[in-house]
Formats: C-alpha cells, structure tokens, sequence
C-alpha cells in the first residue's frame, strides 16, 4: 500500500521532546489581536500549536483560539465564519501538523511575519 502525500509528511515530523510545550513567538501571538491573516495564523501556526504542541483537547484548543479571535474582531470585524474555520484547524491539526517555523513564516506569510517582529 503506497503511502499519501500527507502520511509522508506527518512521518518525517520530529518527535516532540517531553519538556517542548511552548513557543514563545507563538505565545505572544495569543496575547496579540491581529487585523489580518487570522485564517493565516489559525490554519498554520494556532490550531497545530495548541493541538499537537501544548497538547490540549480540541474543545480546549477551539476556546482558546475562539478568545483570540474575538480580541481580534474588536480591531477588526472578522470576515468567515469563526467556528467553521476553528473546526477546520483542529482536524487539520490532529493530522499531527505542527506549527509553521518562526522563519519559515518570514518567507510563507512576510506580512504576518513583520506584524509579529515589530510587537517583539
């Protein structure tokens, strides 16, 4: 049986250390309501970070990400369904994705990525 794209990809993940559990760009990126690229952040840094890193259950994570979306409706209005898009992350994320790199970000999403160095 020939291995997917995705199975693959999930295989060459390191295994997380014991003592990993956090990140700390991604951690001030919780306590940082953003304008732009939410979907961004949610899909590829939050969801796999909270789910595959921190370790919390999908209820737990979905609350977390759902507070941080609500402080970023406040600067601006979101335009998607929230719990749709939180669903979304979480699957994507117990496929056991992690989080994008801090660098990987400069090059992936370099708008995002000059938002979270300037509030360092």
């Amino acid at each position: 049986m020939r291995e997917s794209k995705e199975q693959r990809a999930i295989l060459k993940l390191p295994p997380l250390a014991a003592s990993s559990g956090t990140i700390q760009w991604i951690e001030r990126l919780l306590q940082t309501p953003i304008q732009d690229h939410r979907k961004f952040a949610l899909w590829r840094i939050l969801a796999p970070y909270l789910v595959n890193v921190k370790g919390l259950p999908a209820e737990q994570a979905s609350s977390v990400i759902e507070e941080w979306l609500g402080r970023c409706n406040q600067l601006n209005r979101l335009n998607f369904s929230s719990t749709s898009k939180i669903r979304e992350g979480i699957r994507g994320a117990k496929k056991g994705y992690r989080p994008i790199s801090y660098e990987k970000l400069k090059t992936e999403n370099s708008e995002l990525y000059e938002i979270l160095h300037l509030k360092r």
